[in-house]
């Protein structure tokens, strides 16, 4: 099959991804979850006859075994959605498909994802008297919550993979154009929630107390300021604070009020460092209100995505 033959073969699967990709829409589940959606891909890969090694709860690998020596290639994608409720409308009007799942929805693109590896391993398996070597398509839980990731890279050990392709959407991107750009392409990320602790009482007392609400909402502009002067400007580390939980009514001041949310960065040194700025700023900003602050779900989590030099060579190549 040439390159001419292989794009016919692939636009004839177009109504078969669109399929899929509007099935996972519909169907959204999240981290861990994703319990109908592992359904319909295995049922999908037993439609090849292909053998599955599952991982963690829902992950899956199928794998391609062409019999003939060569490369141990991995094809990968991101099965779960997020808990964001969706509108049933976009920017150009009513959406042609929506999540039946109240409060899920996929956000970010892994309804593509999933179905664009459904339709390569359907392309591929019907290639593989063309092909060599072994083909591994992973579909991996918990991309967004991190539940999977862990158990697929144990399973993955025993194999001797040379190549792993992933692919995402990018909004950034015009529809038909593909980034193939070495290096980091997607953020690493650190978790961030810190307890700031004071001491509860009534709202017409606050000499009383110490108010840990006061605290934690000062930690916001003080953090914002040191991002801004104390980061190395050319390593960009994005500041993503989302949430202050603190009390449930009016008149009392509670005992503790909570902070979550994220950094982004694609330098990991900087990243570190922008992690040890932002502690250091909220236990001051504690201290000089009369508070403490632990950090109790703090730390740093994914590592920026690397695009291999050498793949995206291959890659360049092939297009």
């Amino acid at each position: 099959m040439n390159r001419e033959q292989l794009i016919e073969r692939v636009k004839a699967e177009m109504p078969y991804l669109v399929q899929c990709r509007r099935y996972f829409h519909q169907h959204p589940e999240i981290s861990a979850h994703e319990f109908g959606t592992k359904a319909y891909i295995r049922a999908e890969i037993d439609k090849l006859g292909l053998p599955v090694d599952e991982a963690a709860h829902t992950a899956q690998i199928a794998i391609l075994d062409t019999g003939r020596p060569g490369k141990h290639v991995m094809l990968r994608a991101d099965i779960d959605a997020l808990p964001i409720q969706e509108s049933p409308n976009n920017l150009a009007g009513p959406r042609v498909v929506c999540s039946e799942n109240p409060g899920v929805m996929h956000a970010c693109g892994h309804d593509a994802h999933t179905a664009m590896l459904l339709g390569a391993m359907k392309i591929l398996y019907e290639m593989k008297d063309e092909l060599s070597g072994v083909l591994y398509f992973v579909f991996e839980e918990g991309e967004e919550a991190g539940t999977g990731i862990a158990d697929i890279m144990r399973h993955l050990e025993k194999y001797p993979i040379d190549h792993a392709w992933g692919m995402h959407t990018c909004v950034l991107l015009e529809t038909g154009k593909i980034d193939l750009s070495p290096g980091p392409r997607q953020a690493g990320n650190a978790l961030i929630e810190a307890v700031v602790h004071g001491r509860g009482g009534h709202g017409s007392r606050p000499d009383r107390s110490i108010n840990p609400t006061f605290a934690a909402a000062m930690m916001f502009p003080n953090a914002a300021s040191a991002f801004e002067n104390r980061l190395d400007v050319s390593k960009r580390v994005t500041l993503g604070l989302t949430t202050i939980e603190a009390g449930g009514v009016s008149n009392v001041f509670p005992d503790t009020a909570t902070i979550k949310g994220t950094l982004r960065f694609f330098d990991v040194e900087e990243g570190q460092h922008a992690m040890e700025v932002l502690k250091e700023v909220f236990t001051h900003t504690a201290e000089m209100m009369g508070c403490t602050v632990t950090f109790e779900g703090t730390e740093m989590g994914q590592k920026p995505t690397y695009n291999d030099a050498h793949a995206v060579e291959v890659a360049h190549k092939a297009i």
